[in-house]
């Protein structure tokens, strides 16, 4: 372990030996470069016409503003509590406490890679930054530079503003400017959130949820996740249906399944409650209609299940 840590501090030692090298023989501050002991940054007009084009929506964005405070002091009241919280419970209960803040670094956190890391510093890099600028430019607040950093190993961006100006604007200002960018990847994360679970989310339906041990649909090959479409020519849509269709069955009856697996004909067996009651032996659900998720209540719920 101490070889692996010695190794990686010696990469990076070289690493910064020859960026001072390279900027000391090619004058790397002609390209918008300066360098200093563990500090890369780099500073570019491109992007400014971009920004100020989207900041021309000032009443969108001064109501963004004030949205992005007020949350964001909203927000740092609900994490002040559950720290505090979690602290009376780490107290009393140090076996029952919430893991604390931990580096989100490939290698530290299971499954995550390197691409994977990348992108996602990327994406709250841009939103952050970008939502700074259109607020500055928004509020007619000069802005002299965006850019990238690089602080030893850690990256980052930033829209570089006129600091002699900021300091004397208003302080509303100054709050929409700043809140605006932690909002954003609020906003930004939330959006993301939505769009995986609408894709992992099953289509409306009936599905398998359990499978009785020994019955037909054991001997059959039916898993829990298959979508059941019909049974014997009649349609599935929703457990009620296929209970209304299991109540006419008798057992011995051949039915014909089509499943997600494919199509199978399986001979019911005696319902284990229902005498003459044919019993195929699963317990099936219905997936939550796609429309849930557009209300962002029922998104949070779930995130939190």
């Amino acid at each position: 372990m101490y070889e692996d840590i010695l190794f990686i501090v010696a990469m990076f030692i070289l690493f910064w030996d020859a960026l001072g090298l390279i900027n000391r023989w090619f004058n790397l501050k002609k390209h918008g470069f300066s360098i200093s002991p563990g500090v890369m940054m780099w500073r570019t007009k491109r992007g400014l016409n971009f920004i100020r084009r989207v900041g021309k929506a000032k009443d969108f964005w001064r109501f963004y503003g004030d949205f992005a405070v007020v949350a964001g002091i909203a927000l740092m009241v609900f994490v002040f509590i559950n720290l505090v919280l979690n602290l009376m419970v780490l107290l009393t209960q140090p076996t029952a406490a919430v893991a604390g803040v931990q580096l989100v670094l490939p290698g530290l956190v299971p499954g995550l890679t390197p691409v994977a890391w990348i992108i996602a510093i990327a994406t709250v890099l841009l939103v952050h930054e970008f939502a700074h600028g259109f607020l500055l430019s928004s509020q007619g607040l000069r802005i002299k530079s965006v850019g990238g950093m690089l602080v030893v190993a850690i990256p980052g961006a930033f829209v570089e503003p006129d600091e002699k100006q900021l300091s004397k604007a208003p302080i509303l200002k100054r709050l929409r400017m700043y809140a605006a960018g932690a909002f954003s990847n609020v906003l930004f994360a939330l959006l993301c959130l939505l769009i995986i679970v609408l894709l992992i989310v099953p289509k409306p339906g009936a599905y398998v949820y359990a499978v009785a041990k020994n019955y037909p649909a054991d001997n059959s090959g039916i898993a829990p996740g298959m979508r059941i479409y019909s049974i014997g020519g009649v349609e599935i849509n929703t457990p009620e249906d296929f209970e209304r269709f299991m109540s006419l069955t008798k057992p011995g009856e051949n039915v014909r399944l089509v499943t997600s697996a494919g199509e199978m004909v399986v001979t019911l067996a005696q319902h284990p409650g229902v005498e003459g009651r044919g019993y195929l032996g699963v317990a099936l659900i219905s997936a939550f209609s796609r429309w849930n998720f557009v209300n962002p209540l029922f998104v949070l719920w779930t995130a939190m299940s």
